[in-house]
């Protein structure tokens, strides 16, 4: 006849289940944690790509795109001009010939070390980057 395990190692697995839980949530963050950092990351995507149009543009046209909409259509590529989860338009500010301003509200604070990351870091909520466009054969 097999006995019934122990109160005490039942207690002991469920203890050791929950702090192998909470520390994956430590490690990874929680799932809603994560899905706003996809989200960040996506939106930062979508503005890289709407940056490199706007170089392609401004080469081609030799003045950078009135507005989000008219690089849209002249676009070679398919644009994500507005936030997937809000449907909010991103931000877009021409400040010169060469200068500009993107911007998007982000849930989530970024700060990456790498080099090609560095540009992009933002804090959460409403953040604006500012870009120039450089002179062709810099």
């Amino acid at each position: 006849m097999r006995r019934a395990p122990s109160l005490l190692f039942v207690t002991a697995a469920a203890v050791l289940v929950a702090a192998a839980i909470a520390a994956g949530f430590a490690v990874i963050g929680s799932p809603e944690q994560v899905r706003r950092e996809r989200l960040d990351n996506q939106r930062v995507a979508d503005l890289r790509r709407i940056a490199t149009a706007i170089t392609n543009y401004q080469r081609r046209h030799h003045a950078l795109p009135p507005t989000l909409e008219e690089l849209g259509r002249d676009g070679e590529v398919s644009l994500h001009l507005a936030d997937a989860e809000t449907g909010a338009p991103y931000g877009y500010r021409a400040e010169s010939a060469a200068a500009y301003e993107l911007c998007a509200a982000f849930d989530t604070a970024r700060d990456e070390r790498g080099e090609a990351e560095r540009p992009w870091n933002h804090a959460a909520g409403r953040h604006c980057f500012r870009r120039e466009v450089a002179a062709v054969g810099q």
